[in-house]
């Protein structure tokens, strides 16, 4: 039963640090405004390159809760299905940041019932699936991203013509491919480190106990 809780526990971690690594660069302005001056086509969407910088600011005020209203200043105007879709983007925004906060809160309260072995073991579990989804956005990030839309998103599927769809093309969410692996990487070492000194504190090894 224990090896099963933390096994769980393991799998919830990995998940938590996971959305927290896609959450921490997604929500980076500067990030936001370095990938859209890297790969819109400036000449195609009418914008300059401080316009660009202005659309970044607003969308990612927006996507933080800082503004009630997606409205950014484009020579076009934006269908309403797609401002749906930016509310319905912030709205799974927020749902990340509650799970991936209850996620930890749920590990640190039964981490001291379960060993750390079967932690690690439903961590590394989740961390293989991790692995080849990593693996498929670097060969194929088009259909994955696609795969992604119609589980999760299926009303942010819009046709590649519409010009708003000229501010999202697929290079600038690949681009964050590289930050997530390495946020995923520096958080996981650090799970992984804070766990070892728990677990050794709550189970030290025999000669350990008897020095005390």
């Amino acid at each position: 039963m224990r090896r099963g809780l933390g096994a769980a526990l393991g799998a919830a971690a990995v998940l938590a640090l996971l959305l927290l690594s896609v959450l921490l660069p997604a929500l980076n302005e500067s990030r936001f405004e370095r990938a859209l001056l890297a790969t819109v086509n400036r000449e195609a969407v009418g914008m300059s390159e401080s316009d660009l910088t202005a659309f970044a600011r607003e969308t990612i005020g927006y996507l933080r809760g800082q503004k009630d209203r997606w409205q950014p200043q484009t020579p076009f105007d934006i269908p309403p299905g797609f401002q749906k879709h930016m509310a319905d983007v912030r709205i799974w925004v927020r749902a990340a940041a509650l799970l991936a906060a209850g996620l930890l809160l749920a590990v640190l309260i039964g981490a001291r019932h379960v060993s750390g072995r079967s932690v690690l073991a439903g961590a590394l579990g989740l961390l293989g699936l991790i692995g080849a989804l990593l693996v498929w956005a670097v060969w194929g990030f088009d259909s994955l991203w696609m795969l992604l839309h119609r589980v999760f998103i299926p009303d942010g599927i819009f046709p590649a013509g519409e010009p708003v769809m000229q501010l999202f093309p697929l290079a600038l969410f690949f681009s964050y491919v590289g930050p997530v692996a390495a946020w995923l990487a520096g958080l996981g070492a650090a799970a992984l480190g804070a766990g070892w000194l728990f677990w050794r504190r709550r189970y030290p090894k025999p000669e350990q106990r008897d020095e005390r």
